[in-house]
């Protein structure tokens, strides 16, 4: 565990291993960062990746099928596989399943997205139980402490490849919901982000929403 002197103040901490997302599930902590570097060659690679080539997607699948469905997103898209692509793959099924372990999931709700607007330009808490966000391409997502319809006096931006995993509005258990968070505003810029977004799911079609596709390798 890292105390990080730049976000002390916040109900959060900053984590050195994967397998210690699961400190989420402490009172005290809104969120956890793993805290860690991606791979030069991932990160100057991903940054020549044209972004035609670089798929939107939402599925809600088993956390064994994660790899499939990438792989296949991935050639439907047109990117070429190299050792990169196959470190990316790895790196997002190694993050599904552990968030499948944190909270006894066997599915597991997956949304890669190339960003090139201002998506969820307000601060917010998302209406899920916990959700984890990952910026592997561009800006990262900006987070602080705010009141109810008031920016943080305070934004914190999230290092490009840390995933940080949030509670929810729909969090059971204790909860103070003052750390929000948002996509940075990158609209004009010709900035083009590479998202990954992940949460526990349910299989019960019953409780799938609309944006929800099944993935069925």
């Amino acid at each position: 565990m890292i105390e990080d002197p730049a976000t002390a103040k916040l109900p959060l901490i900053t984590l050195d291993e994967r397998h210690d997302l699961k400190t989420i599930r402490r009172p005290n902590n809104e969120a956890v960062i793993w805290n860690r570097v991606l791979p030069r060659g991932v990160e100057e690679w991903l940054a020549r990746v044209k972004p035609e080539y670089l798929p939107t997607a939402r599925y809600v699948l088993p956390t064994t099928q994660i790899e499939a469905c990438l792989e296949a997103l991935f050639d439907s898209s047109g990117m070429m596989p190299s050792p990169q692509r196959t470190w990316l793959i790895k790196d997002i099924e190694g993050l599904g399943k552990e968030i499948g372990a944190i909270f006894s999931a066997s599915h597991v709700r997956l949304r890669v997205e190339a960003v090139t607007g201002d998506a969820c330009r307000r601060f917010h808490i998302d209406t899920v139980p916990a959700r984890m966000v990952c910026t592997y391409r561009g800006p990262g997502t900006e987070y602080g402490i705010s009141d109810e319809g008031v920016d943080p006096l305070e934004i914190y931006h999230l290092p490009l490849g840390l995933p940080m995993l949030f509670k929810g509005l729909l969090w059971e258990g204790q909860h103070t919901k003052q750390l929000k968070h948002r996509s940075p505003p990158i609209s004009g810029s010709g900035i083009t982000r590479f998202v990954v977004v992940m949460e526990p799911a349910s299989a019960d079609p019953d409780e799938l929403t609309p944006y929800d596709s099944i993935f069925d390798a």
